[in-house]
């Protein structure tokens, strides 16, 4: 494989890391997730009870796959791949920068008619601001396979951010030609910390994708540890399965999992009516529910109720009862 291809590679894991850092954060690693995360979850591992003041943070929190909100600060306004703010789970943001990132992959050039083995590059790019980025990538001809990883050093990004720390991957591509896609990959984060004055975060977790079609399944595990704070969030095996309509206006997706609060403790969700996103909107549609269940059946059932101003309803059943006991508006941009 010549080397603008394996270059081209490497903007997976620049995308990926990308994307991760200015948009996603979430839980830790202890109860049902696998202890081999860096960042242990110490918060309450009780269940959240879902109240008149404690269901919106954690909605907004869950369906973000874990926006802190004003823990990142300037982080949270920024997105990759021009993805809008909050618009959809940072889970689906992150599989669009993957597919992009493999787009841009010349396969075409690859083997040149020969069986020729694994090749791997390694390079180190500079910081605009200072300390390195270095990653090596290996992909097979043969077996449309790719791995590789990228290691932080005080590496500066073009925002001002400060990083250290890792990320693994590796995949399949579908073909290489004549349309670059991704198979499936999966993604480690290893105790990537980001500093930017005032704030400062590590993030760890882990990210697998299996894509068929339209069709993508992701699995989500991954937590954020506040260093300022000293708070770490938690989204633990979030499941998320995005489904692209064929002319590219809108995407469906159905999610499933937990989100630990240090504070709250954690709440279990579901789509029962998947979640729907027009291309170009600022907010879901009106027809989808994202419902979240905490202690003694409490429960908060969160929706769109106004495309136009893009206006959120959540409702909420603070004794278990089965009925609305609470409802609260507002824009969908405060969640």
């Amino acid at each position: 494989m010549n080397n603008t291809c394996l270059n081209s590679l490497a903007l997976i894991g620049a995308s990926t890391i990308f994307c991760f850092l200015v948009t996603a954060c979430g839980g830790g690693s202890t109860g049902d997730a696998d202890q081999s995360s860096s960042i242990t979850y110490t918060g309450s591992t009780s269940q959240a009870s879902l109240s008149e003041t404690s269901s919106q943070n954690l909605a907004g929190n869950t369906y973000t796959n874990g926006e802190t909100g004003s823990t990142l600060g300037t982080f949270s306004a920024m997105q990759a791949s021009g993805e809008m703010t909050k618009v959809k789970p940072r889970g689906v943001v992150l599989i669009h920068a993957m597919q992009k990132a493999v787009a841009k992959a010349d396969f075409s050039t690859a083997n040149n008619g020969t069986n020729s083995a694994s090749t791997t590059i390694t390079h180190t790019e500079t910081g605009v601001c200072g300390g390195t980025a270095e990653y090596n990538i290996s992909f097979s001809d043969i077996s449309l396979a790719f791995n590789g990883s990228m290691t932080f050093s005080s590496y500066c990004d073009e925002d001002g951010a400060t990083i250290n720390g890792s990320i693994t991957f590796s995949g399949h591509v579908a073909s290489p030609v004549p349309n670059p896609a991704l198979a499936d990959y999966t993604m480690f984060i290893n105790a990537l910390n980001i500093n930017k004055a005032p704030y400062s975060f590590t993030a760890d977790g882990s990210l697998t994708a299996t894509i068929e079609g339209l069709k993508t399944t992701v699995n989500l595990d991954m937590c954020i540890k506040d260093s300022n704070a000293g708070a770490t969030y938690w989204a633990n095996n979030y499941l998320l399965i995005v489904t692209t309509d064929a002319a590219g206006a809108y995407e469906d997706f159905t999610m499933s999992g937990k989100f630990y609060a240090p504070t709250e403790g954690y709440v279990s969700f579901s789509t029962p009516v998947a979640l729907q996103v027009m291309s170009g909107a600022a907010c879901p549609t009106t027809t989808g529910r994202l419902t979240l269940t905490g202690k003694d059946n409490t429960s908060a059932t969160l929706q769109v109720s106004s495309v136009g101003t893009c206006q959120y309803k959540l409702e909420i059943d603070t004794n278990g009862d089965g009925a609305t006991d609470v409802t609260q508006t507002g824009p969908w941009s405060d969640l």
